[in-house]
């Protein structure tokens, strides 16, 4: 068996209980941030469907809203998170420096199995992320050796996680109707190659994907409807 293929077959993948008590023990509130990234989804939809936008500005609107509506929202909690922007990636981090996160567009994978990465390969900056949170990885299994069995390998500072917010939108049609969904996934990364693709998680928190057209909770939805057609009904004065 290849590197590869050992390190993903070493994935922790919990199952829909799991998930939430996990993404409860992170602190994020994931109701919330479902509709931050559906509202994110719903102004690129808006420049897509617009033919005088360049074709790619809309996933590029997607990104930009999506990090800047969780973010702001993490940032409002009782305890808030931070802003970190070096090398302009928009990470957000726990108040206990442990754990970062930003929010980035998907493959085809995303949400379904081991095989998710980042649409695009991560570039200098992401690949010395990537391999920071293996450099963490590697001290926290050392920190918890038993004393007399360390040795002299505790060389690594305790890095925080970086994990990866992914998303990805699809179309799939059911019964005659286009359901315009998206599919998303809180994962954090161990094993990328020299060229940036992403080859290895330790962590992968699936949530159950949605529809992008859904109803707001208060009953209204999320994106506007276009206006009923004129209807001229003709009324005849009834003699009196």
């Amino acid at each position: 068996m290849s590197g590869e293929q050992r390190g993903q077959d070493e994935v922790l993948e919990p199952g829909p209980d799991e998930v939430d008590q996990r993404l409860r023990e992170i602190g994020i509130p994931v109701d919330r941030v479902r509709e931050a990234l559906r509202r994110a989804h719903l102004a690129g939809e808006d420049i897509r469907l617009d033919p005088a936008f360049p074709r790619t500005f809309g996933g590029q609107e997607i990104w930009g809203h999506g990090n800047g509506n969780f973010r702001a929202l993490m940032k409002s909690l009782v305890t808030p998170w931070s802003f970190d922007d070096k090398d302009n990636i928009p990470w957000v981090v726990s108040p206990d420096g442990r754990i970062g996160i930003t929010m980035v567009r998907g493959n085809k994978y995303t949400g379904i199995d081991k095989r998710a990465s980042t649409r695009r390969p991560r570039r200098t900056a992401g690949i010395r992320i990537i391999r920071a949170n293996n450099d963490a990885r590697q001290y926290e299994l050392i920190r918890l050796q038993p004393p007399g069995r360390r040795g002299d390998v505790i060389t690594l500072p305790a890095n925080r996680q970086n994990y990866f917010l992914l998303y990805n939108q699809y179309i799939e049609t059911r019964m005659g109707l286009d359901i315009n969904s998206v599919r998303w996934e809180l994962s954090l990364a161990m094993g990328v190659t020299r060229g940036g693709r992403l080859i290895q998680w330790q962590e992968r928190l699936v949530l159950p994907e949605f529809d992008l057209y859904e109803r707001d909770p208060d009953g209204g939805r999320g994106h506007p409807l276009p206006p009923p057609p004129d209807v001229h009904v003709p009324v005849e004065r009834i003699a009196g």
